[in-house]
């Protein structure tokens, strides 16, 4: 009986042989514009530049109120807008510093005591609440000198938080 001959096998025959025999186990590897935390990048950035601006205003406004600013936050904030760091601020503090006072477990929390009375006028001027000494300083239009933003500023501010708050959770 004549069986028929087998042809030989060339090298690309013997290569799909062997890749038959091997379980080909891969990893499928996706490319594309988004960080590993599933949100694009793009997004991030936008997101990161709007907490950049309010904590700008934040440390404005801590600034005109005379109140104290970290200087961890102030430094970094310096690498991004390229300002001088200023080290002879007296708003600032270091949080090594920062005094803890947890609140009292016994007793009434909000039973404290009532600061006195403050004899002063208030009048909305140019959309601003101005503070008076005393009512004929409100006639006379003599106001105290105390640092504030004008409108137009306080409104941008305030429109650049609303659009960080618009951005939703970060």
């Amino acid at each position: 009986m004549m069986t028929p001959e087998t042809p030989p096998l060339t090298t690309s025959d013997v290569n799909m042989q062997i890749h038959k025999q091997i379980d080909m186990d891969f990893q499928r590897v996706s490319i594309s514009g988004e960080d590993t935390s599933g949100v694009p990048v793009d997004d991030l950035r936008d997101a990161s530049s709007l907490l950049v601006q309010a904590l700008l205003i934040r440390e404005k406004y801590m600034k005109l109120n005379l109140q104290s600013f970290p200087k961890v936050t102030k430094r970094c904030l310096r690498t991004v807008d390229n300002e001088p760091m200023d080290e002879e601020d007296a708003t600032s503090h270091d949080d090594e510093d920062h005094p803890i006072h947890p609140p009292a477990t016994k007793g009434n929390p909000f039973q404290c005591p009532v600061p006195a009375e403050i004899c002063c006028e208030l009048k909305m001027v140019d959309g601003v609440i101005q503070v008076f000494e005393s009512a004929s300083c409100t006639e006379n239009q003599q106001s105290i000198d105390l640092p504030y933003p004008d409108r137009q500023t306080f409104l941008a501010d305030m429109n650049i938080l609303l659009a960080l708050i618009a951005n939703g959770p970060m």
